[in-house]
């Protein structure tokens, strides 16, 4: 367990205590959100939307929102949006594995890291979260994941012509 924290605070030596999680919700340029562990990670710039790190650079989480409400423009098609390969997951098909016409998700890992993208679409388009983080994380950052997904929320939104 003290070898987890380690970790997870980007340590090198052993950590005493469990970190305290804030959590807070970050809105992209569009209204789009999701509450995120904040106190554990570092912005990044992202021209389309919003990018977070862990300090040490292991985890990543990015999301950004499509508005445009032309159907077949991107942002309406969930699985095409999604785009996913045989390349982008070690074993195939991914253990998890879901596209309706609101929602696109999966989870796999590549390269010993757990790639979760998770799409929520709607008239407007729609919004994307992906993160990424290491196998070697998944006790805390699975429920981290499980809680983003749950908050992930698409502002209704029109463009003015």
């Amino acid at each position: 367990m003290k070898y987890l924290l380690a970790i997870i605070l980007g340590f090198a030596g052993a950590a005493t205590a469990a970190p305290t999680i804030n959590w807070k919700t970050i809105v992209d340029q569009h209204g789009s959100s999701v509450r995120v562990p904040y106190s554990i990670l570092k912005g990044t710039p992202d021209p389309f939307g919003r990018r977070f790190q862990t300090r040490d650079g292991n985890v990543s989480i990015r999301l950004w929102t499509t508005t445009e409400e032309r159907p077949d423009f991107p942002g309406h098609n969930p699985k095409a949006d999604m785009d996913l390969k045989r390349a982008d997951c070690d074993a195939w098909p991914p253990k998890y594995y879901k596209v309706t016409e609101e929602v696109a998700t999966y989870s796999c890992v590549l390269h010993g890291k757990v790639n979760y993208y998770l799409g929520r679409y709607g008239r407007s388009g729609s919004v994307i979260l992906l993160v990424t983080y290491p196998t070697g994380m998944r006790k805390p950052w699975d429920q981290y994941v499980q809680t983003m997904a749950r908050s992930l929320r698409q502002v209704e939104r029109h463009e003015i012509r």
